[in-house]
C-alpha cells in the first residue's frame, strides 16, 4: 500500500475509447517512484480517495491517553508474559507482574477508547476535559452550553 498527499488536477477523456483519467499532482518525486514501483504490473487496484488532514501530533496523542487514564474506563487483565498485547489493546500500560504455577503474567491497565463509551461514561470523561482546561485557562462552552449537552446525555 501506498500513501501520498496530491493535489486534484482533473479528468481527461480519452476520446478513442471512452475511458477516463484521473490526474493529481504529487510534490515529492521520491512518493512518484515509490508509486511507479510498487504499482507497475499489478493490474487494477482498490483506490480510496479521502481529503488530507494533518495527523494529531504525538503530543495531543499523549494528552488525550492522559486524560482517558484520569477520567475515562479502564480495566485490570492479566496475561502471559509471552503474548504481545499490542495486536488486542490500543491505549494500555504495565502495572505490575505475576506468577502462577512458574508462569509469569504481567498486569496491564487498558484503557477503553471513547468510542466504546456509553453516554454516562462519555459524560465524566468530556466533565474532566472540561475541568482540566479551566484550570489551563482554556475557553470551554458556556455553563449554559454545556448543560444542554449535559441533558442530552440523559
Amino acid at each position: 500500500m501506498v500513501e501520498f498527499k496530491s493535489k486534484y488536477i482533473g479528468i481527461a477523456k480519452n476520446l478513442s475509447d471512452n475511458t477516463l483519467a484521473l490526474h493529481l499532482e504529487i510534490a515529492e518525486p521520491q512518493k512518484v517512484q515509490e508509486i511507479d514501483s510498487e504499482l507497475t504490473g499489478k493490474g487494477e487496484l482498490a483506490v480510496t480517495i479521502k481529503k488530507y488532514k494533518e495527523k494529531r501530533s504525538l503530543d495531543a496523542n499523549a494528552y488525550y491517553v492522559n486524560m482517558l487514564e484520569h477520567y475515562g474506563q479502564s480495566n485490570i487483565v492479566s496475561v502471559s508474559a509471552e503474548i504481545d498485547v499490542s495486536r488486542f489493546f490500543k491505549y494500555y500500560k504495565e502495572v505490575g507482574r505475576g506468577y502462577v504455577k512458574d508462569k509469569e503474567f504481567i498486569h496491564y491497565k487498558v484503557l477503553i477508547g471513547s468510542s466504546q463509551y456509553d453516554t454516562l461514561e462519555m459524560g465524566v470523561l468530556i466533565d474532566g476535559i472540561i475541568q482540566e482546561a479551566e484550570q489551563l485557562g482554556i475557553q470551554t462552552m458556556t455553563p449554559a452550553e454545556l448543560q444542554v449537552i449535559k441533558e442530552m446525555r440523559k
